[in-house]
């Protein structure tokens, strides 16, 4: 008996070659333990990508990393831009005890139309300008409260001195008291809003280059009619997101009852969100090759390039400048900030240990045979 086993310990590699047919079984058998060390558990990538909070505007601190702008207004507009004091010291900006940051244009003083018209005086705003520049990131502006009415052209949007070198994103945009926000992307020669795109707005100019159409560049309208102007207020605000990466710059907005649980809990993935409402893809403009070192202006301004040569069409009395004159024409030219916050994109390359079952059972078995066989001669 003790020689049975003893040769069938040495012949099983011969039985599985003589008997092919029988599934696995000269696996089972035959795998060298060479082979056994050689069927590792391999090792599987996966790349998860996770929004980091890289900085945080709120609260009584908001003001505290931006810049007052001070110079007269680029697009023409019938406003003065106050310096940081005069600000805070005539109401036009201060922390509301909610812990919002305000921002007003002047709605009580008067001004009379020779002064407005000859620009010997002109009515009080704010323009801010952040101390930080970015490239790339998730920006989640909560907004309690935006500007409107007529002559009124607020815009929440981003750029740089070497403009339009370095492009512009204009985030938040539209005049007068329209319903709906316009997205528009301002560049050198060369960026194209490709259409039909990974967006629900409504695309109008697809040619990004500030040189021409005189400035219109390519813009998005939100179809949402409570995106913008008093329907916005009315609804409590929301929160507008924008992410800028290599592949494209996005922008959602959301109502205040529709905020995604993953913003409110401090753990954003925009990966799950719906469509954004506009997008400018890569595919049409190389993004790195157009956007860098942007800083994040807020501001109002009054007519102007946009605002005054469109303002015969909507509806509002008299002339821009007419309206300028009298402040109570301004109490709903107001930004109102919950906060603003900014996330940095994290890959993060996580691996787990996959080794199927069938790769390592036959080796396995194979080795308990062979020790099989040695106890029963042992024991026999």
């Amino acid at each position: 008996m003790i020689l049975f086993f003893q040769l069938l310990l040495w012949i099983h590699p011969v039985i599985a070659f003589t008997f092919p047919t029988w599934d696995g079984f000269r696996d089972l058998l035959v795998r060298k333990t060479s082979e056994l060390r050689s069927i590792h558990l391999q090792k599987r990538a996966v790349n998860k990508t996770l929004w980091v909070r890289a900085y945080t505007y709120e609260g009584s601190t908001f003001f505290d990393e931006w810049d007052f702008f001070t110079y007269s207004d680029p697009t023409n507009g019938l406003v003065q831009y106050v310096d940081r004091d005069t600000a805070f010291r005539d109401g036009l900006t201060y922390i509301t005890e909610e812990g919002r940051a305000n921002m007003h244009v002047d709605s009580w003083t008067n001004l009379t139309l020779e002064q407005v018209t000859s620009r010997s005086k002109l009515r009080p705003s704010v323009r801010i300008h952040s101390k930080r520049r970015y490239n790339h990131g998730l920006f989640l502006l909560d907004v309690a409260q935006a500007p409107h009415g007529c002559g009124s052209w607020p815009a929440y949007w981003s750029t740089n001195e070497n403009w339009p070198v370095d492009g512009e994103i204009d985030i938040i945009e539209n005049v007068h008291s329209n319903r709906s926000n316009q997205v528009a992307f301002h560049t050198n020669p060369g960026c194209f809003l490709t259409t039909p795109g990974n967006f629900s707005g409504i695309a109008g100019s697809t040619t990004c280059d500030a040189s021409i159409n005189f400035n219109t560049g390519c813009g998005i309208v939100d179809q949402s009619i409570a995106s913008f102007g008093p329907t916005f207020n009315e609804k409590g605000g929301g929160i507008y997101a924008m992410k800028w990466d290599s592949d494209s710059i996005d922008v959602w907005f959301f109502y205040r009852s529709a905020i995604p649980t993953d913003i409110l809990e401090g753990l954003p993935n925009p990966g799950s969100w719906r469509l954004p409402s506009a997008s400018l893809s890569s595919v049409g403009c190389p993004i790195d090759n157009y956007f860098r070192n942007q800083m994040i202006i807020f501001d109002t301004t009054l007519c102007g390039d946009w605002a005054g040569t469109s303002y015969s069409r909507v509806g509002c009395p008299g002339t821009c400048e007419e309206l300028v004159t009298k402040g109570a024409n301004f109490v709903n030219a107001t930004w109102s900030i919950n906060s603003l916050k900014i996330y940095n994109k994290t890959v993060i390359n996580t691996w787990y240990l996959d080794g199927g079952a069938s790769d390592i059972q036959f080796p396995v078995l194979t080795t308990l045979f062979a020790a099989i066989c040695i106890f029963l001669s042992a024991l026999l």
